[in-house]
């Protein structure tokens, strides 16, 4: 059986994972607006809204297919020798392309003989979902693959080049075509087969696969992965109920401004993920280097992480839902063609998301290094189907509104759920959270921004200044610490 072992070098392996972490953050808070803009201003709001559909799709279809493969991989191959590397990996390849193609005939299929499936996805046509689905997967196996190795840099290289620069070819041709949701799907299949192309030798397929005999049963890796799929499926169906409810019951220009609004919530949540998972591997490490002592002596070595993270979680979420309550219009203006401004009124009602999808994971980490899997699916299927009830019962009276509010309410379900389940407050420092100074720069934020929503400010102005007022409480009320960091890269 695999298990994580502590590599050689595990300081020296942190540093490199914050160090890829911070340069890719940086990077996805520069590009996610830039590319957001570009494709509002170029597609219609029924086309962008198809696009952003496909892809959240095809990326949690990837993940799913892989039976928990790929969480397995991230588990098992740091420490692992070259050979046992090679064999996990095999299986997982082998599996989940099997499966991928499965899938991909399987749409086809709906596409030749027009089943109602297949039109849920109005003007893109069967071959480019089948096509995209594929290369989605085959993306993720890569990356997964290297982040499994310690590879943080090439991992996180890749996927900036998959998921955030893959409008690049578009830019040269923008002005000579129409772009509908189709002709941009194609764009980015071809951008994936050249990043495949470009990054082949990083993970050499060819001799991966060269001896057959090498690889794991998948008797053996299904007894591994299973148990963590509903895990990904309940993450996967929360994510994805509210645009499929609104495109089942309104139409895909409403289902656009809902996308478009969750887009600009995520953007903090996307800023968080690295720092989170970098405080999860100091986490895992502490947690299971204290195995053999009581659980008092266990919580007392892990405290300090989960309160530091906690406190950056908490200083993540606060600028960002104040802006999503405050500064809507401005916002959206700023990342959004003209067509898409009335998403603006719908981000009061996402400002929240950001918090609680940094906590859900953050919780679901947690419960996950303890092996509570069981607990993590439970409260994952529970969240995804509070949101399914509550996205049907308020999107006839609410619209987009009422499905934010459903999928916000099954957020905070799973996120309670996931606290009781790990005992978070056991594992609360009230001196490493700090959580007066917290309070009192919220609020001083609060004043700040609403302020500037009253003010006869250019709207790029207002933005200005609240991420001036945001980095003064950051750093002036001491939110983050350099000391936070250099705890977890030693």
């Amino acid at each position: 059986m695999w298990v994580f072992k502590r590599p050689a070098g595990l300081s020296l392996v942190l540093r490199s994972a914050f160090s890829a972490s911070l340069l890719f953050i940086a990077l996805r808070f520069l590009l996610t607006p830039i590319r957001m803009k570009f494709l509002t201003s170029i597609l219609k709001p029924d086309d962008y809204g198809m696009v952003t559909l496909l892809s959240m799709s095809a990326h949690g279809l990837a993940l799913i297919f892989s039976l928990g493969g790929f969480e397995v991989l991230l588990r098992s191959l740091p420490g692992a020798d070259e050979n046992t590397r090679r064999k996990l990996f095999r299986s997982v390849l082998i599996l989940s392309s099997g499966l991928g193609l499965a899938m991909c005939g399987w749409i086809l299929l709906g596409w030749v003989f027009q089943w109602k499936f297949s039109l849920r996805f109005a003007g893109i046509s069967g071959p480019a979902v089948a096509v995209a689905f594929f290369l989605f997967l085959h993306v993720m196996q890569r990356i997964y693959y290297l982040l499994g190795r310690l590879e943080h840099l090439r991992a996180r290289t890749i996927q900036l080049l998959w998921s955030d620069l893959w409008f690049l070819p578009l830019l040269p041709v923008v002005f000579a075509f129409h772009w509908n949701a189709e002709r941009v799907i194609w764009v980015w299949c071809g951008w994936l087969l050249a990043v495949t192309l470009l990054t082949w030798k990083w993970v050499p397929l060819g001799q991966i696969l060269k001896h057959r005999e090498d690889r794991v049963s998948m008797r053996a890796l299904l007894a591994v992965g299973l148990p963590i799929l509903p895990i990904v499926m309940g993450e996967w169906m929360l994510r994805l109920v509210g645009h499929y409810v609104l495109l089942a019951r309104t139409d895909a220009g409403t289902m656009a401004l809902y996308a478009l609004a969750l887009n600009v919530a995520t953007v903090g949540y996307v800023a968080g993920v690295p720092l989170v998972d970098v405080f999860s591997t100091e986490f895992n490490f502490l947690y299971g280097r204290a195995g053999d002592r009581s659980l008092g002596e266990r919580l007392a070595e892990v405290r300090p992480v989960v309160s530091r993270c906690v406190r950056i979680v908490a200083a993540i979420s606060i600028p960002t839902g104040l802006a999503l309550f405050f500064l809507g219009q401005p916002l959206v203006r700023l990342l959004a063609g003209p067509a898409f401004l009335g998403a603006a009124d719908l981000t009061p009602w996402a400002a929240v998301v950001p918090a609680l999808l940094l906590a859900n994971l953050m919780l679901a980490r947690i419960l996950i290094a303890y092996g509570r899997n069981k607990a993590v699916g439970i409260g994952s299927l529970l969240g995804a189907l509070t949101a399914l009830a509550l996205s049907l019962l308020w999107v006839s009276s609410h619209g987009s509104k009422g499905v934010l509010l459903a999928v916000e309410c099954a957020l905070a379900v799973a996120t309670v759920y996931f606290g009781w389940q790990s005992g978070l407050v056991r594992l609360i420092d009230r001196r490493e959270v700090h959580p007066l100074p917290l309070i009192a720069g919220g609020v001083v934020l609060a004043i700040c921004f609403a302020s500037l929503e009253y003010t006869a400010l250019h709207g790029f102005y207002k933005l200005v200044l609240a991420g001036g007022a945001s980095l003064g409480v950051l750093f002036g009320f001491r939110w983050i610490r350099m000391a936070d960091f250099r705890h977890s890269a030693t």
